[in-house]
């Protein structure tokens, strides 16, 4: 992504949305629940409070269904970056939550909605690596990744989340801080994040039910 200057001031209100103590002792094998719709978890009602930005931002454009939420994002409100949004949740009041990519998997319940147009949507991680430095690692999720598909509709699909898995790393100031990580994922998750596809033409609506960082299940 050609760095856009708009974009970094956005990514830093996302991170400084909350104060988030470095802590470099990473944990055994967890399951850490990032969203959790089935439990009643609402985005912007349960605490930490979720974010959203840019052409997510917009009346109706993000929408609580009481077990899920959907993402119906239309147009590009500024007319500069495309259909271009974000929407996701700072871990807050606490430690990052600490744990290695060997080991773990980003599970995600999702669907795409009829009226769907693009071609994915991208899952985000950030990585805390100390006080001032840290890193983002981005996830495609397209429509013909391939998925398990639920008997309700919905896919689960279950991501590896190492540097080497990553389809793109946002460093440093790019991912909102004022210095690059160690480009390795032992992860620090200070916040996670869904992103449309950024200079996108084509409107994305996609139904989330659940995200979870989950212990590799035994072959």
């Amino acid at each position: 992504m050609k760095h856009n200057t708009r974009l970094t001031h956005v990514l830093g209100l996302a991170l400084c949305a909350a104060a988030f103590p470095f802590a470099p002792a990473h944990a055994q094998a967890q399951t850490v629940d990032l969203y959790d719709g089935p439990q009643s978890d609402s985005l912007f009602g349960s605490s930490p409070a979720g974010f959203k930005y840019l052409d997510f931002s917009g009346p109706g454009v993000i929408n609580e269904t009481g077990s899920s939420f959907t993402i119906n994002a239309e147009k590009d409100s500024d007319g500069s970056m495309g259909i271009f949004g974000i929407v996701g949740r700072n871990l807050v009041g606490e430690s990052p939550a600490t744990f290695e990519a060997e080991g773990h998997l980003l599970r995600v319940e999702y669907k795409f909605l009829e009226d769907n147009q693009a071609d994915k949507f991208i899952l985000v991680l950030t990585d805390k690596d100390g006080p001032d430095a840290g890193e983002q690692y981005k996830f495609f999720v397209k429509t013909d990744t391939p998925a398990t598909e639920t008997t309700d509709g919905f896919s689960e699909l279950l991501l590896p989340i190492s540097e080497t898995d990553a389809d793109q790393r946002n460093p440093g100031k790019d991912a909102g801080f004022p210095n690059d990580g160690d480009g390795i994922a032992n992860y620090d998750l200070t916040q996670w994040q869904i992103q449309s596809v950024y200079g996108s033409t084509t409107p994305l609506n996609v139904e989330i039910r659940q995200l979870q960082i989950i212990e590799t299940p035994d072959p």
